[in-house]
């Protein structure tokens, strides 16, 4: 999914932003600065040991060291300086940010002496970065030798595992808190060994890998990501950032850039990344390939799939359409039922006021039958204008596509009515199509799930389809606030229980009825906010897919569960559920979507 539609820890990039110096205030240990204490002039002193430069305001009159990383971009002109010598102490970085009006000539080696005010620039929220902004300078010599890189991984400097900070941001302890840890190195040359890529070539060129083959990372995908679990955020995954050179990598996860890499350590959007200040190695390119389940619905059994389309739009191009509809028919063989999320309007971004979603699916659904899959039935509900989150003016809605010669629509009431359960024997919903929640503050401004009953075999067939709130607006996991705060959390779990009473009262009705509740949920299997799903009778299918399979969706090198399947009772016996991994392991440039469809063949004989 693009930024709009969903984030997993603060999930989603964004371009470069200028690096303008914006000061703001934070909590940090640092050394109190005396009243009329002039500046140092040695970048330790400058950086310390803490988040913020205990010297922030002040200007500095003369500074020395040696040009490592030039940013040459217009919108962030500047270049970074290291200390020709090491101090020693392993606590205090040894390079700077130097910001500049504009750009400037000069290279690499080049031994500076700088001028300027020592800021702390960033974003709330987000850690800062120590820089000499409103700078002036003047070449002193040329061709000095660069200061050698500090090697991160086990042939040098380890980081620190498991966490990224245990105390609120209160002590700096470089050897156990990752922030600390990278913080003591900012603006600094680093090296990267054998660097596996457990994130593959997001939309702006970045790369997220771990050191050494991922030797002290765990635990792990099949094809070697970094998968999300409860109490480790892995922060020994790096992002490399190819903004300062003209090369771009594309990697897939598993792939290794065998040898070294090299850059600055910088940080911006929330995270420490190294900026590349010489082209890696080519990666080595590993085995994977794309999924093919091989799960098929037969005369005794339903399939069906849920996938997030990435914000699909009736303007978007005929290639996109074609690669949906091959992944459909080819990669998960036209499953009888399959839940989309992420259909836009007929226009797409433009936000023009037209909501209608039927040209959207009208275009997938001919592309599909131009593949020889069947001529899918679709079912879907307009939002109103801006109404339901997502990209502006994309107005994004959960849809259905059911086979008909397998599967019957029980079409009752009104499209677009809010579903109530009806009946003492038998249940059956108000509206079928219809939206679970609309009145619900749970669902402002937010995808209304899609309930429909369905027929097959001569069984009625209950289908919640539901995309619930994002995680935009929960704090980055590098961020200001230790531990971060969850703040999505607390309204996914309030949509997850409006879902969970109707899957409740129909369980009420009849605790034989067959329920699924599936989509991108937006969260991990092992977070709290969809407890109530299972409090309501459900179990969550993804449960029994092995670990180093389990993962939809990954986001800064860390591959987790957003999508799910869940069932009642009635149909747990001999499900079989597939995670079709053919996206989110991949590039950006040419996949299909950020999410992997998610498959589940179920026992559904003849009453």
């Amino acid at each position: 999914m693009r930024a709009w539609a969903g984030e997993s820890e603060g999930k989603g990039s964004a371009p470069h932003r200028l690096r303008a110096p914006i000061a703001f205030s934070l909590l940090f240990v640092g050394c109190a600065v005396g009243e009329g204490a002039p500046p140092p002039t040695g970048i330790p002193f400058i950086q310390g040991r803490a988040h913020r430069s205990p010297w922030e305001g002040e200007s500095v009159g003369s500074l020395r060291g040696i040009v490592i990383a030039v940013d040459a971009r217009r919108r962030s002109p500047g270049f970074w300086i290291q200390s020709a010598t090491d101090d020693g102490d392993s606590a205090t970085a040894q390079g700077l940010r130097v910001n500049t009006a504009q750009p400037t000539d000069l290279v690499l080696g080049d031994e500076v002496e700088v001028r300027g005010r020592i800021e702390e620039i960033g974003s709330r929220g987000e850690l800062s970065t120590t820089a000499l902004v409103a700078a002036s300078w003047s070449r002193l010599t040329s061709g000095r030798p660069l200061p050698a890189p500090v090697i991160l991984g086990e042939t040098g400097r380890r980081i620190p595992q498991g966490h990224i900070d245990d105390d609120g941001l209160r002590a700096f302890e470089p050897d156990d808190d990752a922030a600390d840890f990278f913080e003591s190195l900012e603006g600094m040359r680093v090296e990267i060994h054998d660097a596996l890529v457990v994130g593959a070539t997001s939309p702006f060129g970045e790369v997220v890998v771990v050191a050494d083959r991922g030797a002290e990372t765990a635990p792990r995908s099949w094809r070697g990501g970094v998968l999300a679990a409860s109490g480790d955020t892995n922060p020994e995954r790096i992002v490399l950032d190819f903004s300062l050179l003209r090369q771009r990598s594309q990697a897939k996860v598993g792939d290794v850039y065998a040898g070294a890499v090299v850059g600055v350590l910088d940080y911006d959007f929330g995270l420490y990344r190294v900026l590349l200040t010489s082209d890696p190695p080519e990666p080595q390119k590993s085995r994977v390939r794309r999924d093919r389940s091989s799960l098929r619905g037969d005369a005794r059994h339903l399939s069906i799939a849920s996938y997030n389309v990435l914000n699909l739009g009736a303007d978007d191009e005929e290639r996109v359409f074609r690669g949906l509809a091959r992944s459909l028919v080819e990669d998960l063989g036209t499953p009888d039922v399959v839940a989309l999320q992420e259909i836009q309007d007929a226009s797409g971004e433009r936000d023009d006021g037209v909501v209608a979603g039927a040209p959207t699916l009208a275009k997938l659904t001919a592309a599909i039958q131009r593949l020889g899959g069947p001529a899918y039935e679709y079912l879907q509900i307009d939002p109103g204008d801006k109404q339901d989150g997502g990209a502006p003016g994309g107005n994004i809605r959960v849809a259905l596509l059911v086979d008909p010669t397998r599967v019957e629509v029980i079409r009752r009431g009104r499209p677009g009515d809010e579903v109530d359960v009806l009946g003492a024997a038998e249940p059956r919903l108000s509206a079928s199509p219809g939206r679970i929640g609309p009145s619900d503050p749970a669902f402002r401004h937010s995808r209304k799930p899609l309930a429909v009953e369905l027929r097959f075999n001569g069984s009625t067939l209950f289908v919640a389809n539901c995309h619930l709130e994002s995680k935009r607006g929960d704090d980055p996991l590098f961020g200001s606030v230790q531990p971060p705060e969850r703040r999505s959390e607390a309204r996914r779990r309030l949509q997850a229980e409006s879902v969970a009473r109707t899957v409740r009262e129909i369980l009420r009705v009849d605790p034989n009825a067959r329920v699924i509740v599936l989509g991108d949920l937006n969260e991990h299997e092992f977070r709290s906010p969809l407890l109530p799903l299972t409090e309501a009778g459900l179990e969550n299918l993804v449960l029994r897919v092995p670990l180093p399979e389990r993962y939809t969706y990954n986001f800064r090198g860390s591959s987790q569960v957003l999508d799910h399947i869940w069932v009642s009772p009635a149909l747990v016996a001999d499900a079989e559920v597939d995670i079709v991994h053919v996206n989110a392991d991949f590039p950006s440039r040419g996949r299909l979507s950020d999410h992997d469809p998610i498959l589940a063949r179920l026992s559904m004989p003849p009453p």
